[in-house]
This record gives C-alpha cells, sequence and structure tokens, in this order.
C-alpha cells in the first residue's frame, strides 16, 4: 500500500518485508473468521492476525508521513482514487455474478443490486453497522483502511504542524480515538472516518517512532537489547491469549477495559515482534526475504484483489462441502488460507504487470 516515502534514497527491505507479512495476516485472519467457531486453532491464528496487521500498517504510514511535506492531493491521489475504482469494479463484479448464479438477494434485479453495492461504496465502512447515517445493505469490506488511512494522515499531518507541545498532541491523538470509538455507538458516519479517527494513534505512533530512530534517539539501543525483545514476545503471546474482539474497521478498540489494554499492548508488541523479525529475514534468509519484500512492494494490488475475491467468489459453497466431507475444519482452515493467499498474490503478480495499473496505485518506488 502507498503508506510514503522511504527514508533513504531506496527501499526500505525489512519494511517491505514487513507489509508482506501483514499483508499475508490479512488474507488468513479474513480466511480465519469463517472458521473461528468451529475451530479453536482457527481462533487463535485469527487473534494472532488482528492483533498486528491492521495497526501495523498504519504505524508503517506514519513512519514514513512528513508533515511539512504533506500534500492532501497527493493523499487522495493514492488512496481515494484507488478506492472508488477498486470498489466500483468491486461492485459491478459481484452484481454479474449474482444475476448470473441467481442465488442471494438476485430477485430485486440487477440494476437495484447495483446500486445497492454503490451505495456501499459510497457509505465506504468495512462491515454492515447496525446505526449508519443512511441505510445500507452491503458493505465494501478490507477497501475502508483506505478511507481510513486518508483520514488519520490527514489528521496527524494537522496535529503535528499546528501543534507544538508532544504531550498536547498525544492528548489530541487519544482524544480523537475515544471520540471515534463513542460516536460509532451513536451513529456511524459516512467513509470510515471514526475509523480514521482511531487509527490515527497508530499512524502518529510511527511518526514518534522515526523520531526514535534519529541519529541522537534510542530505537538502535532497543533492538540490541535482548530484555526488550523477550518483553515484547511475551506481552505479543499474551496478548493473543486474552483476544476478545478488536477491529479499528468497527472501532472496536476492546470489549472491556481489560481487554483494550491488552489490545494496545499486542498492537505494539506484535507490530514490534514483526519488524523484528523482518529485519532477521533480511540478514539471514535471502530466498524468503525476496519474496516477501515482492509481496510488500504490492500490498495495495493484493488487498483489492483479496477484497474482490472475498465479495464476489462463493466461498461458502466449497468451504460447506469440504466440512461436510471431512470434518476437521482445522486443517480444512489451512488449506483454504493456502490456496487464497498463493491465488491472491500471484493475481496481484499479474495485475502489477500493467503499466496502467501501477499507475493507478500510485507506481512502485
Amino acid at each position: 500500500m502507498n503508506l510514503g516515502e522511504p527514508v533513504s534514497s531506496g527501499r526500505l527491505r525489512y519494511v517491505d518485508i514487513a507489509k508482506g507479512i501483514a499483508i499475508i495476516a490479512v488474507i488468513v485472519g479474513h480466511v480465519a473468521m469463517s472458521y473461528s467457531s468451529k475451530s479453536a486453532f482457527a481462533w487463535r491464528v485469527e487473534a494472532a492476525c488482528f492483533t498486528f496487521h491492521m495497526p501495523l500498517f498504519f504505524m508503517l504510514s506514519g513512519y514514513f508521513l512528513k508533515p511539512d511535506k504533506y500534500s492532501f492531493k497527493r493523499d487522495a491521489r493514492h488512496l481515494i482514487v484507488p478506492y472508488v475504482v477498486g470498489g466500483c469494479t468491486i461492485a459491478l463484479a459481484a452484481t454479474i455474478v449474482t444475476m448470473w448464479l441467481q442465488d442471494a438477494d438476485s430477485a430485486v434485479g440487477p440494476i437495484r443490486q447495483l446500486l445497492r453495492w454503490l451505495n456501499a461504496v459510497a457509505f465506504g465502512a468495512g462491515f454492515l453497522p447496525g446505526n449508519p447515517l443512511w441505510h445500507q445493505t452491503k458493505y465494501i469490506g478490507g477497501l475502508w483502511f483506505l478511507l481510513a488511512l486518508f483520514w488519520a494522515r490527514l489528521i496527524v499531518a494537522t496535529i503535528d504542524r499546528h501543534i507544538r507541545p508532544l504531550a498536547l498532541r498525544l492528548a489530541v491523538v487519544v482524544g480523537l480515538a475515544v471520540a471515534g470509538v463513542l460516536t460509532a455507538k451513536a451513529v456511524w458516519l459516512p467513509w470510515s472516518i471514526q475509523a480514521g479517527m482511531c487509527a490515527a494513534m497508530f499512524v502518529w505512533s510511527g511518526s514518534r517512532l522515526r523520531d526514535l530512530n534519529a541519529p541522537s534517539g534510542g530505537e538502535a539501543r532497543l533492538r540490541r537489547s535482548g530484555a526488550f525483545w523477550v518483553v515484547a514476545v511475551t506481552a505479543w503471546i499474551v496478548s493473543i491469549g486474552v483476544y476478545s474482539d478488536y477491529r479499528v474497521s468497527n472501532c472496536i478498540l476492546g470489549t472491556s477495559l481489560f481487554a483494550l489494554v491488552w489490545n494496545m499492548i499486542g498492537s505494539y508488541a506484535g507490530s514490534a515482534c514483526v519488524v523484528g523479525g523482518s529485519r532477521l529475514i533480511e540478514s539471514h534468509l535471502e530466498r524468503l526475504s525476496q519474496v516477501l519484500a515482492a509481496l510488500g512492494r504490492n500490498t495495495l494490488l493484493i488487498l483489492f484483489v483479496h477484497i474482490f475475491e472475498l465479495d464476489v467468489v462463493r466461498w461458502y459453497i466449497p468451504r460447506a462441502q469440504a466440512l461436510a466431507v471431512f470434518p476437521h475444519p482445522g486443517w480444512i482452515f489451512l488449506c483454504d488460507a493456502l490456496i487464497r493467499v498463493v491465488i491472491d498474490c500471484c493475481m496481484a503478480g499479474l495485475l502489477a504487470r500493467s503499466g496502467a495499473v501501477r499507475e493507478l496505485v500510485g507506481g512502485k518506488r
């Protein structure tokens, strides 16, 4: 995904590796959701994925965000335009498949079906809210991330430009996240505005990490500290173990104060572990490093393909048939997740060969 410019003239491979791991976690986490009620293993995999994947993407975007060079027009070009094109493509394809198969709510007719999907694109929710600002029958799914990232980057750039005291910046960021959670209970606003308010704290955290990584900062010392990694790994494992529900897309940061605290700890600890592991992969596993970095350079395309197949392909049909024949949901989940990862990544790789597609998603740096 277009997360911003790297801090040097070249790409940071370990960042691309971390993004590659995160986009795989997005796919696997979504597949796990279909099996988590049937398999304790799938539930823990879902927990592991959801503790870090979206927070990590937001934090990496913040790491490369430079408020003094922030451009509203550039972010709209790289985030809003791909969202609209991708959303409309999904809307058209989902309508065609529904009418062709004559399933779901095909009885409403193709025009009304398409309008329902376009309404979902215009609303921009990652889920079907119970209290939308205007009526919804569909939702656009994972593309909410692009809208939320747009708002989060705008919020953080504005805060860092106009508020000097660090403590006050932190208070504003946290206050906006709280406001996002509370207002979401009353009415869900369009364009994932509230999700962006919650995501802003992760984007802002990433920008603070960049400051920590400055020559005079302490990020390198933390990296060399064995105690830090023991604490980070332990905290991430505990957060997975106590995971209940955590969805930035829904502004659900925790169902209780206990869950909220551990979800936040898990987000930062899990993200740190993935980035630290990405550095190790870069240093010691060259072939795996190349594959994951290639995925990391094309995460936006992979996301598009993944959301397309989620919304358009009727995966529940082969899943039900497989469970009926082989009633071991954990193994079926693993096979399903592997197949979906391979399909999504290969299709994105083919799309990346198109110059027009690369131009749409911002090209490769």
